[in-house]
């Protein structure tokens, strides 16, 4: 049963070390799921979820400041799964400059253990720009302090593409309006 965590929020398993600060979208606590009797082996659910080439998860443990990107995380950023070794640094480089200042307050956050979804522009090694949304939660020791972060990031490129493009559509149907009064 999950219990309050206390003055810093979050939710807590008795007897766990691992748990997780952030609500739910909908601001309720989160309600355990039931045993699910259908199960999948780690890898095969992961290259299920990333076989579309449009998310990829991550890993950060603070204590040895190890990462772990997934082969689509790699595709994501553009490059091959294996050919670069997992780093925040490098993962920097490729954020777009007017977008790294809030990716680098999010670093510092993470380590305090409050997790903010972010979405954000990547210029790949090949020059093409991408949109990503980047989701996570960050977990701790029993006495609160931040243990590791892990998330999931979202291709969400066309999706903002389409909005541009609908945001000028309305655009120019307010101009047209305006020339017809």
């Amino acid at each position: 049963r999950l219990r309050p965590r206390g003055p810093g929020g979050g939710w807590r398993n008795p007897g766990e070390a691992v748990v997780s600060r952030r609500l739910p979208p909908h601001g309720r606590p989160a309600v355990p799921v039931p045993d699910c009797p259908l199960t999948f082996p780690d890898q095969d659910f992961l290259r299920l979820v990333e076989a579309h080439g449009l998310t990829g998860s991550w890993t950060w443990t603070f204590a040895t400041d190890e990462q772990c990107w997934s082969p689509g995380l790699f595709r994501l950023l553009g490059f091959e799964p294996g050919t670069v070794r997992p780093d925040y640094g490098l993962f920097l480089t490729l954020v777009h400059p007017e977008d790294r200042p809030a990716i680098e307050v999010s670093a510092q956050v993470m380590r305090e253990g409050i997790f903010n979804d972010q979405t954000f522009r990547v210029i790949r090694p090949d020059g093409s720009l991408r949109v990503l949304t980047i989701r996570g939660t960050a977990y701790f020791f029993p006495d609160g302090r931040p243990r590791a972060v892990a998330g999931v990031v979202l291709d969400v490129t066309d999706t903002e593409r389409m909005a541009g493009l609908r945001r000028e559509e309305q655009r120019r149907r307010r101009a047209l309006f305006a020339l017809a009064q």
